[in-house]
C-alpha cells in the first residue's frame, strides 16, 4: 500500500491578495480556486481528545471525500491522515451518525492553487 506524507501548516493573519500578487510577481500563476464544504466528526473521548483525531466529510461539489486526521502534536509533519473518495457527503454523513461518532461542526473554506515550474530568478 503506497503511502505519502502530506505537510500541513496553519497560518493565521496572513493577507491572501499580497502572497498572491507576490507570488504572480514571482512566477506563478492561479491554476484554480476552489470552495469547500465540510462537516467534522468527533468523538468525545481520553484517546480521540488526546491526539485531536476527527473524521471530515469534505465536498468541492463535485469531488468527495471522507478523511480520518489526527494532530498528536502541533508540529507540522504530525498530521496523521487517511482519506478516501466517496460517492456523497450526504451518505456518509449518515454513515458518521450511524456509528455514533458525532457532528461537531460545519466549515466553508476556500482554497487558491498557484502553480509555477520555475519560478523567475532562480
Amino acid at each position: 500500500m503506497a503511502t505519502s506524507l502530506e505537510i500541513e501548516a496553519r497560518f493565521i493573519g496572513l493577507e491572501r491578495e499580497v502572497i498572491e500578487k507576490r507570488l504572480k510577481e514571482i512566477g506563478a500563476e492561479k491554476t484554480k480556486e476552489v470552495s469547500f464544504r465540510e462537516w467534522i466528526f468527533h468523538h468525545r473521548s481520553e484517546v480521540w481528545d488526546k491526539a485531536r483525531k476527527r473524521v471530515r466529510v469534505r465536498t468541492d461539489g463535485t469531488n468527495h471525500w471522507l478523511t480520518y486526521k489526527a494532530n498528536p502534536t502541533w508540529d507540522v509533519d504530525s498530521t496523521e491522515e487517511v482519506e478516501l473518495k466517496i460517492s456523497s457527503p450526504e451518505e456518509a454523513r449518515k454513515f458518521m451518525e450511524a456509528i455514533d461518532i458525532p457532528h461537531q461542526r460545519y466549515q466553508e473554506k476556500r482554497r487558491a492553487v498557484l502553480w509555477a515550474n520555475r519560478l523567475k530568478g532562480q
